[in-house]
C-alpha cells in the first residue's frame, strides 16, 4: 500500500515540506536489512572476542577501537537505509540555509547546509541506463528526486517517494526560494 504524501508549507520568510513515506518493504530491502544486521553481530562478537583473549593489551585494544568503528559504520548505514526507505523527512528552507531533518522510529538524521555554500541543485529523473534501474530496485524511485549538493559527502537527497507532478511541483518551489547562481 503506497500512501505517500507531500505537504507544502510556503510563506515570505520560508520554505517547509514533509514527505510522508509509506511504502511496504519488498525483498530486497529484507534482504539488505538482515545483511546489516548480521554485519552488527559479527562486529560485536568480534569486539567481545577481542576483550576477552588474552593477548598484548595494545594489540587488543586496537582491535576493540576497529571493531567499534566498524560497529558503528554499519549502524550509520543502517539508520540511513531505514530513513531513505520508510521514514519522514521534513526540510526548511529559509533565506540562509537549508535543514533536513530524517525519522524513522528511534532513528534520526539533520544535516544542515549555508544557501551560499551548496553548489548544484538537481532534479534526477529516473532514466534508463543500468545504474538507475538497480538503484531503483532498492529505492523504489516513481519519477526521480532531488539532490542539493555542497560537496560529495554533504548532499541531501529526498523526493523519491513523489509522483512526477509532485516532484516537479516541489523542485520549482525550491528553485524560486534559493536563486541559486548559474
Amino acid at each position: 500500500m503506497d500512501s505517500n504524501y507531500l505537504k507544502i508549507d510556503s510563506d515570505l520568510k520560508s520554505l517547509k515540506f514533509q514527505i510522508k513515506k509509506d511504502s511496504a518493504l519488498n525483498f530486497f530491502h529484507v534482504f539488505m536489512l538482515s545483511l546489516l544486521t548480521i554485519g552488527h553481530v559479527i562486529i560485536a562478537l568480534f569486539i567481545l572476542n577481542s576483550i576477552r583473549n588474552d593477548g598484548i593489551i595494545v594489540i587488543k585494544v586496537a582491535f576493540v577501537l576497529f571493531g567499534l568503528l566498524g560497529l558503528w559504520t554499519v549502524n550509520k548505514q543502517l539508520r540511513e537505509i531505514l530513513i531513505f526507505i520508510k521514514g519522514t523527512e521534513s526540510i526548511e528552507i529559509d533565506d540562509n540555509s537549508v535543514r533536513y531533518n530524517g525519522a524513522f522510529g528511534i532513528f534520526k538524521k539533520t544535516l544542515s547546509l549555508k544557501l551560499h555554500e551548496i553548489k548544484r541543485l538537481e532534479l534526477t529523473s529516473l532514466g534508463t541506463d543500468k545504474f538507475s534501474q538497480s538503484s531503483n530496485m532498492f529505492t523504489q524511485m516513481k519519477y526521480g528526486m532531488i539532490v542539493l549538493e555542497k560537496s560529495r559527502k554533504r548532499k541531501i537527497a529526498f523526493g523519491q517517494s513523489l509522483n512526477k507532478q509532485e516532484l516537479e511541483t516541489l523542485y520549482a518551489e525550491i528553485e524560486k526560494k534559493m536563486k541559486l547562481p548559474t
